[in-house]
């Protein structure tokens, strides 16, 4: 008797919405229309919006693209009673 083999399902790409607050980790790369740069400390931005394999984020007081699978939606951490 074989056991029977059980398959994670692949997590999808987090969908970003307009406005949303994201997190960019350390030594990601930003590309816009003034070149292109990588992130020197973990920061964040706003999306301004979301391409098929990248997201287009304001950050530094530019217009940037990134690649979605280095970029992370914002949560606040929320302790109820403090």
């Amino acid at each position: 008797m074989t056991a029977k083999k059980t398959y994670q399902s692949q997590m999808k790409a987090p969908k970003f919405v307009i406005g949303d607050i994201v997190h960019i980790p350390q030594d990601v790369l930003l590309w816009g229309a003034t070149g292109s740069s990588k992130t020197k400390t973990p920061t964040t931005g706003v999306v301004l919006d979301e391409l098929s394999d990248s997201v287009v984020i304001f950050v530094h007081g530019r217009r940037m693209n990134a690649d979605k699978k280095h970029v992370y939606p914002y949560k606040e951490e929320y302790n109820e009673g403090n």
